[in-house]
């Protein structure tokens, strides 16, 4: 039941985005990257939401939540003061200036060395970190909630294999095809099953706690293992309460202020007030997000003790708690998430690609390729860029510390070289 519920909703989706898109061009650039820039609120809020969450956070987050406590939640809520002076101070002078990546601001600002630098920085961060961490985050969730190591009675790294080049093919096509449009159109769908029949999660964990009683499994998760409902991180914890206010501000500055896959949704809005209120919207889904990030890994702590895989809480959770026609819808949602996550990223590695360097080298050798030459070798380089992430994926499943760490830390090494240059 789980599994035709899914397979029922996302071919749904996939159906409407291509009603929706049949008629519409990809064969500029402009089409291909930035939907011929004609986003309304709802697509870009959606598309900022979606393109921020994927089953890597699902998992990730809820992994802490179950082995620390709730002050990962920091990560999300904070965000939302970030993301309304972004869209106040920084949007505005985008728009204004007619970019189509965040470095050829940093190229207005100082020179075409650092845009290229930039530019090179963002690829490497994408191809190695982001690409492969959303297809390994929802290999895990995939086979926690249909249990398919069991069903094909194989190891879980084997089947983390089979799943990260099943959704990477999937995704890859789907972007190809579609282009931005097509992912807006999606994300759109998406944002109304999650903030509809997503949040019904907890409650079904609730229920299943306090065995049929929702208000028993409240009163257990409030009196006892208190520790994980904790938001106000220590020293030790995920996120220390100190950092709320000074690194962490700067880094979602950064992350909602420059990061190419985050800004080009913004981008390819209609206009400074249609972006402003999808922003809004954006921030309004953050700030409900911990419901289905942060709750279930708090009641995964009362169900289950010494779990040796912590990676999977959410998605062994999900699947205990949940009826089967749920389990299904949600793994739809999730699915969702992380395929429009992985567009976005190739869509926006694409886009720094062909503009800021292939481009630039056209233009060395004195040659002028044709619109549509332009658009073939963007969609061959996304191709590319997918086959290396699907080969990079499964490896992270020996990284220590957890997955979010592990996902934190390489985000780290990889991005913040470039933060002295955006300020």
């Amino acid at each position: 039941m789980a599994l035709t519920s899914f397979i029922i909703i996302i071919f749904a989706v996939v159906l409407f985005s291509w009603f929706k898109t049949r008629k519409e061009k990809t064969g500029t650039l402009n089409a291909l990257f930035f939907a011929n820039r004609k986003l309304g609120f709802a697509a870009v809020g959606c598309g900022l939401l979606f393109t921020n969450i994927n089953t890597a956070s699902f998992v990730g987050e809820n992994e802490l939540s179950y082995i620390n406590n709730m002050s990962v939640m920091a990560w999300g809520v904070t965000s939302v003061l970030a993301m309304q002076l972004v869209s106040e101070l920084i949007i505005p002078i985008y728009l204004r200036t007619g970019i189509a990546t965040t470095p050829d601001f940093l190229e207005a600002r100082y020179d075409r060395s650092v845009k290229s630098i930039v530019s090179i920085l963002f690829l490497a961060n994408y191809i190695i970190n982001l690409l492969p961490a959303v297809l390994y985050g929802s290999a895990v969730a995939f086979d926690g909630l249909f249990d398919i190591s069991e069903w094909l009675r194989i190891p879980h790294q084997a089947t983390v294999w089979i799943l990260v080049w099943s959704i990477g093919i999937l995704g890859t096509l789907y972007a190809l095809l579609g282009g931005l449009k097509a992912l807006t159109i999606s994300d759109t769908l998406l944002g109304f099953a999650l903030f509809t029949g997503g949040l019904l999660l907890p409650y079904f964990a609730l229920r299943y706690l306090g065995a049929g009683d929702w208000q028993a499994g409240l009163h257990t998760i409030l009196s006892a293992k208190t520790e994980h409902l904790n938001s106000i991180g220590k020293p030790g914890d995920a996120v220390p309460f100190g950092t709320i206010f000074t690194g962490m501000l700067l880094v979602n500055l950064y992350y909602w202020g420059t990061e190419q896959y985050i800004v080009q949704q913004a981008l390819a809005s209609r206009d400074l007030a249609t972006c402003q209120k999808g922003m809004a919207l954006a921030a309004l889904g953050k700030l409900m997000l911990p419901l289905l990030l942060n709750i279930p890994g708090v009641i995964a702590a009362h169900l289950y003790t010494g779990l040796s895989n912590t990676p999977t809480v959410f998605s062994k959770l999900a699947g205990d708690v949940s009826p089967p026609a749920y389990s299904g819808y949600l793994a739809a949602i999730l699915f969702g998430a992380t395929v429009t996550t992985f567009i976005a990223g190739l869509n926006s590695s694409a886009t720094l690609f062909m503009l800021n360097v292939y481009r630039l080298l056209m233009a060395k050798r004195r040659r002028l390729p044709r619109e549509q030459d332009l658009v073939r070798t963007a969609k061959r380089f996304q191709a590319g860029i997918a086959a290396i992430a699907m080969l990079i994926a499964p490896f992270i499943l020996f990284a220590t510390g957890g997955f979010y760490t592990y996902l934190q830390r390489s985000g780290d090494c990889l991005v913040f070289p470039s933060l002295p240059l955006w300020w």
